[in-house]
């Protein structure tokens, strides 16, 4: 199987600790064949909510997404498909502490993707 990837932007989370925000990154991919990412996010005790914001704008093939508790139980999960853009924000109040974990598959995806994480 022949599997060619094009991933731009920042390839992994960037954390800033001192205002509990993960950028998971806008990336602008071109991928034949199957293609997984994950990005993390460390939520301590005592966090009033987690809000999730997903943008996906695809030109062909598909993203499928899970976010992951720590005890790795679906909390959030979706599909993006070519010419049905994605915006969505969710609030997760009360969170687990511990790591949570956004997958991301990609299917012979083109296009592009944001994902960010707030903690509050």
């Amino acid at each position: 199987m022949f599997l060619v990837i094009l991933i731009t932007g920042i390839s992994a989370c960037v954390k800033d600790t001192s205002t509990a925000y993960t950028d998971c990154s806008h990336h602008i991919i071109s991928a034949r064949g199957v293609h997984e990412s994950t990005c993390s996010m460390d939520v301590n005790e005592g966090a009033s909510q987690v809000k999730v914001e997903l943008d996906f704008n695809l030109t062909s093939g598909s993203i499928n997404w899970v976010l992951r508790d720590p005890y790795g139980v679906i909390k959030l999960e979706g599909q993006a498909e070519p010419g049905d853009p994605v915006i969505e924000e969710h609030l997760l109040p009360k969170p687990l502490p511990g790591m949570w974990l956004f997958e991301f598959y990609f299917q012979d995806a083109e296009g592009e993707y944001n994902s960010f994480w707030y903690v509050q």
